[in-house]
C-alpha cells in the first residue's frame, strides 16, 4: 500500500472479549459467483453439496469480518482523512470498476460507477479499511516477507503454467500481491482474536453455533 497522508488515532484498546452476533447473512450474486469459481479451480471435481457448504463458510467469514471491522472502525479510532488520498482512491477504484464493466457488462455495476454517493462512500471506506489494516499489522506484529510473495507466486505458475516474471521484475505488482497476502492474514487474525457467534433460522443454519478460533 502507498504511504497514505490521512491519519488514523487508536481512541481505546480492543476489545477481544465481546461477542459478534449474526442473525442473517449478506453476499450479492458477483461475490458468490466469485467464491464458486475460485474453489472450483481449488477443489478437484467438488460436489454440489461440497461447494455449497464452502461457499457457506466463506460467506460467513466474509460477513463476520465485516461486522468485526464495522464495529472497530466506528468506536475504536479516529480518523482524519485526507483529500489527495481521496482523489487518489476514487480515481482508482473507479478505474477497476470501468474495467469490471468491460470485462462483464454487468448493469449494476455502469449504476455504481455513476452514483456519486456510492463512490464517495466506497473511496471513504476503503481509506479507512487501509489504515485499519496497517495499524492492525502493528500491533499484531503481521508482515509480508518477499520469500513469502515469491512463494505464493511460484504456487500461482504451477497452477498456471502463466508466467510470474512481470511479478518479480515489476515492484509494484510484486508489492500488489504482497498485499493481499498481508490483507489475508489480518482477515484472519480478525476471526481468530474474536468471538463470533452464528444464530441464524432454519433452514440456513439448524443451531446457533458459538466458536471462539
Amino acid at each position: 500500500m502507498n504511504k497514505l497522508n490521512s491519519k488514523i488515532k487508536m481512541l481505546k484498546k480492543l476489545d477481544y472479549t465481546k461477542i459478534y452476533e449474526i442473525n442473517k447473512l449478506y453476499a450479492d450474486k458477483n461475490t458468490l459467483e466469485m467464491h464458486q469459481q475460485k474453489l472450483k479451480e481449488i477443489l478437484k471435481n467438488p460436489t454440489k453439496e461440497d461447494l455449497d457448504k464452502q461457499v457457506f463458510n466463506l460467506v460467513v467469514k466474509d460477513n463476520s469480518i465485516n461486522v468485526i471491522l464495522q464495529d472497530i472502525i466506528t468506536n475504536s479510532f479516529e480518523f482524519e482523512i485526507d483529500n489527495k488520498d481521496i482523489e487518489d482512491y476514487k480515481t482508482r477504484i473507479i478505474a477497476n470498476m470501468q474495467k469490471a464493466y468491460n470485462q462483464n457488462k454487468n448493469e449494476n455495476l455502469l449504476k455504481q460507477i455513476n452514483d456519486v454517493n456510492f463512490i464517495n462512500n466506497l473511496t471513504n471506506s476503503s481509506i479507512k479499511h487501509d489504515l485499519v489494516f496497517s495499524k492492525l499489522g502493528e500491533l499484531w506484529d503481521i508482515e509480508v516477507t518477499d520469500q513469502e510473495v515469491k512463494n505464493a507466486l511460484d504456487i500461482y505458475y504451477k497452477k498456471t503454467n502463466l508466467s510470474i516474471r512481470d511479478y518479480i521484475n515489476d515492484k509494484e505488482k510484486f508489492d500488489a500481491i504482497r498485499m493481499i497476502i498481508f490483507n489475508e492474514k489480518i482477515n484472519n487474525e480478525l476471526i481468530h482474536r474474536f468471538h463470533i457467534k452464528l444464530n441464524l433460522p432454519k433452514p440456513n443454519n439448524p443451531e446457533a453455533q458459538e466458536k471462539k478460533n
